[in-house]
């Protein structure tokens, strides 16, 4: 106990003699830490939580299982009674008069196990093999809206039902099949 009053003394005695430069020392000790504490909040307020990730990637899913795996060995590997919903994935190309523009193609039920992963924010989803929902940048490219048609390069014209959004790339190119992508 003697050993810490004496230097809370020394310490003291310091401060008395050279305030300024007292104070330059805490200000160089506690603007560093209040600078990475800032950084951090910033960081945690900005960055998305790991369910909204969970959610943005699975869907309502609780597992994710890749194409080429065979009925009956699904079964024998899953309980009875597992629902197995197919989304599809994939790159395309949206003619437009005298160009063309690349797309990110998808095909989901936005109502089963893929909820949460996109969101209709206007009009409905595509249940036909002839209708697709767009993304509003897509949209804006394109010029057209709900009612229009837009053309896939080898599928052909189809009927615009929906505006689609991906909460993580709202600039992103996307089109939204009701049927699985080839």
């Amino acid at each position: 106990m003697s050993a810490a009053r004496a230097l809370l003394r020394v310490a003291g005695r310091d401060v008395r003699r050279s305030p300024w430069r007292s104070l330059l020392v805490g200000l160089l000790i506690l603007l560093p830490v209040m600078g990475m504490a800032w950084g951090i909040t910033i960081l945690a307020t900005v960055l998305p939580s790991g369910d909204a990730r969970d959610t943005q990637q699975m869907g309502a899913a609780d597992l994710i299982v890749q194409a080429g795996s065979s009925e009956a060995r699904r079964n024998a590997v899953f309980p009875p009674g597992t629902r197995f919903e197919p989304i599809t994935n994939s790159s395309g190309r949206l003619l437009l008069p005298g160009t063309s523009a690349g797309v990110s193609i998808t095909a989901r039920d936005l109502d089963g196990l893929a909820r949460g992963t996109l969101t209709i924010v206007d009009g409905r989803q595509p249940t036909d093999p002839g209708e697709v929902a767009i993304s509003a940048s897509l949209a804006t490219v394109t010029g057209t809206s709900i009612g229009g048609h837009v053309e896939l390069e080898g599928v052909g014209t189809l009927l615009v039902v929906g505006i689609v959004e991906n909460p993580w790339d709202l600039r992103g190119r996307l089109v939204l099949r009701a049927e699985p992508v080839d």
